[in-house]
């Protein structure tokens, strides 16, 4: 009976520091909905000092706000910039309509494929500071909503891409849904391939620019993808290396908390391949061998910071890379299109053939 006595006599503290503990300030999802007194002959009734909690409604004003979070929009704008370029590289002649279906298309199958992300990783981004103040953790947005959001964004997409470009557009479109969502993604758990294959997905956006133009994937559709998929180590593996810890508290497979020293290493090996991926351009007939010598100054340099990553090993280091690959990226999509080989009316004038059939195929009788 003591013992009895003595669990309700803690309970009843328990209970009293209720009023102490305030709610977390980011949980914007729950409201205090009063501490209104309950008579204690009511059986299971809260004690007095006890919080009601209840789901908020969604607040309609806040939606682009929370489709733009879903979305991931600073990394689907780069997608999207990505995709403009690869464009701008190719051979056909500029078509407004195409362009902007292609950009859009793009943006939208991105903002489904990352909204899917985060549908499937709720459990793990609660664990993790960088990612814990997700609208999806934090129960601003349910689940459902979010798949319908994003089964609206792919379809969509898909469909911008196809109509609006042509099949092999909008077959790449889909292709990088399902690689971001279905592969790299639960790969994330398992092996530090993932970092691959999410490599992968970074360097189609400029293949998705080059065939909506073109209608076909070209050479130097494939180098822009080289340069994308190379760049993505730098960058990726450098902004892990802060964050380790969580990372390993989620319980992702990184190489940054498995294998640091290959983290490093692998930083570096890409950063030295960015310099012969620019050099390869001109030689395949894609730029002028100005973009070689122009790039070359702003690829030294990725490669300088990359070493100084993978000999100081140090957070400091980690963040300068990183930092700077945001700067990399645009200056070499840019510094390529300026040095962009500029092809005779005959082969420009096949090119937009090309695309045209693929956006308007007929059939022979």
């Amino acid at each position: 009976m003591l013992h009895v006595d003595q669990l309700l006599k803690d309970s009843r503290k328990s209970i009293q520091t209720t009023k102490d503990i305030q709610p977390y300030e980011d949980m914007e999802y729950i409201e205090r909905v009063g501490q209104n007194q309950v008579k204690p002959e009511l059986v299971g009734a809260l004690p007095p000092n006890a919080l009601d909690w209840r789901p908020q409604k969604i607040d309609v004003m806040k939606l682009g706000s929370y489709y733009a979070s879903l979305s991931k929009d600073r990394l689907t704008g780069l997608v999207v910039l990505t995709t403009i370029a690869g464009y701008a590289m190719a051979s056909a002649p500029l078509d407004i309509t195409t362009l902007v279906s292609c950009s859009l298309g793009t943006g939208l199958v991105s903002a489904a494929a990352n909204t899917v992300n985060q549908i499937f990783e709720v459990p793990y981004d609660s664990q993790m500071d960088r990612t814990k103040n997700r609208i999806l953790v934090r129960g601003l947005v349910t689940p459902v909503h979010a798949v319908c959001f994003a089964t609206l964004c792919s379809t969509t997409g898909i469909c911008m891409l196809y109509f609006g470009a042509n099949g092999l557009a909008a077959s790449l479109g889909a292709v990088n849904i399902l690689l971001y969502t279905c592969i790299y993604t639960p790969m994330k758990r398992f092996t530090i391939l993932n970092t691959w294959v999410g490599s992968v997905v970074g360097a189609i956006p400029p293949l998705i620019g080059w065939t909506s133009c073109t209608g076909s994937l070209d050479t130097g559709a494939w180098v822009m993808a080289g340069i994308l998929y190379a760049w993505q180590f730098p960058h990726f593996n450098s902004l892990s290396w802060n964050l380790r810890p969580d990372y390993s508290r989620a319980g992702y497979r990184m190489m940054s908390v498995t294998n640091p020293g290959l983290c490093r290493r692998v930083a570096l090996r890409y950063s030295v391949a960015m310099i012969g991926l620019c050099t390869l351009a001109p030689v395949i007939d894609v730029t002028t061998w100005t973009f070689a010598v122009d790039s070359l100054p702003l690829n030294i340099y990725l490669t300088f910071l990359a070493w100084r990553f993978y000999k100081d090993s140090d957070s400091k280091s980690s963040r300068k890379l990183f930092m700077f690959t945001l700067i990399h990226l645009p200056a070499i999509m840019m510094l390529m299109i300026i040095s962009k080989k500029h092809y005779g009316k005959k082969q420009t004038e096949e090119a937009a053939s090309i695309s045209n059939s693929e956006k308007n195929p007929t059939v022979k009788s």
